[in-house]
């Protein structure tokens, strides 16, 4: 008896090398489209984090101000000394034998350690470094965010006016400007934008200085960050966070005159703009952002 044997159909047919490689050409095109779209949400979403964090700070010094007389905290404890080299005494408060404890506004927030570091950067410094914080962890930097040193003392009952040059490279890098500007000057190419409130916290940019002086304040030299698709975050004083984009030059690597830092800001005082910083390496009296005279 022969055996009859069964032959089995194909549903369908194997792809061809040309149908793979279309395929493949296909999904590259559509991740290609799509992980910008999701490269953009992640930076957004992680802005929007940062930005919540500052909201947080901004509200732990207000209540600092309810319970100090409507003013916000010193850089230092000794309100008589207007040179303050162990930095910010938000952050941290060195005593008579160096030991060190910890700031004023832990008194207001239980996870500095969390709120003081940017989604984006992790308090993370631009070169590698093994370098510990003061909270014991692996990140070179005590804090994504650094508090505006000469306003020390701003009352948050009062309304400030605060701008910046519109061309800091009229001067070199190290050369301070003008400690006085008229409010209605005429000098050729030179104008002051102003900013929206009175700063308190700034994301401070990693490579001038904050990966360099932990003092977890914002002056002199220092700058804004860019990590935010060119910009940072901001808080004010008036209660608000919002993105900002300073001035810099063509070289992040270098200063450079056109970048935009701390000694380009101003405070208005009646007819005339003040310089918000005094000198290299010395800082305005507690409380003179309140009446903000110039100081020879």
């Amino acid at each position: 008896m022969q055996r009859r044997t069964r032959s089995r159909k194909r549903n369908g047919r194997a792809f061809t090398l040309i149908e793979l490689l279309v395929v493949i050409a296909i999904l590259a095109i559509l991740i290609s489209i799509l992980l910008p779209g999701l490269q953009r949400a992640r930076e957004q979403t992680k802005k929007v984090m940062c930005r919540a964090n500052m909201r947080q700070i901004l509200n732990c010094v207000l209540l600092y101000a309810q319970d100090y007389r409507d003013r916000i905290m010193p850089v230092n404890i000794d309100l008589d000394t207007a040179f303050a080299p162990e930095g910010a005494a938000w952050a941290r408060i060195v005593e008579d034998d160096e030991t060190v404890k910890p700031g004023l506004l832990f008194d207001y927030i239980d996870t500095v350690h969390q709120v003081f570091e940017c989604p984006t950067n992790r308090r993370q410094t631009r070169a590698d470094s093994s370098e510990q914080g003061m909270f014991g962890v692996n990140t070179p930097l005590d804090f994504d965010y650094t508090m505006v040193a000469n306003i020390q003392g701003a009352r948050t009952d009062r309304q400030y006016e605060m701008a910046y040059v519109s061309n800091p490279g009229r001067w070199q890098v190290g050369q301070l400007p003008p400690e006085i500007l008229p409010v209605n000057m005429t000098i050729p190419g030179l104008t002051m934008k102003r900013l929206s409130g009175l700063p308190v916290f700034v994301e401070e940019s990693s490579q001038y200085f904050n990966e360099d002086v932990h003092d977890g304040l914002w002056s002199n030299e220092d700058q804004f960050e860019t990590r935010h698709r060119g910009t940072c975050n901001v808080a004010y004083l008036e209660g608000h966070v919002e993105p900002f984009q300073a001035l810099m030059g063509d070289q992040d690597r270098f200063q450079e005159p056109m970048d935009l830092d701390a000694n380009d800001l101003y405070i208005r005082h009646d007819t005339k703009w003040v310089r918000m910083e005094y000198r290299v390496s010395f800082l305005r009296p507690y409380g003179w952002i309140n009446n903000p005279e110039p100081q020879g």
